[in-house]
């Protein structure tokens, strides 16, 4: 008997950035990622969360992206 095996895998890429997560717990754990003055549109355009219901910490801040996990496809043919 001879067995040939042939693995064929198929890598599938996306450039679509991941969804962001601006829930980073209680608004005094917000990192900063903006500047003094800054508007809401320059905060998205660096990728960027914006919240200004509250005072006295980042209104611009860094979120936390949710990483979808990339199928890979790998078939497997066996021909004897």
């Amino acid at each position: 008997m001879c067995y040939v095996y042939t693995v064929i895998t198929e890598e599938i890429t996306t450039t679509k950035l991941p969804e962001l997560d601006c829930d980073v717990g209680p608004p005094t754990s917000r990192v900063n990622c903006g500047f003094v003055n800054m508007k809401p549109e320059d905060c998205y355009e660096r990728g960027c969360c914006w919240d200004s219901s509250v005072r006295g910490v980042p209104w611009c801040f860094y979120g936390k992206y949710k990483i979808n996990t990339v199928d890979i496809l790998t078939l497997m043919i066996v021909h004897h």
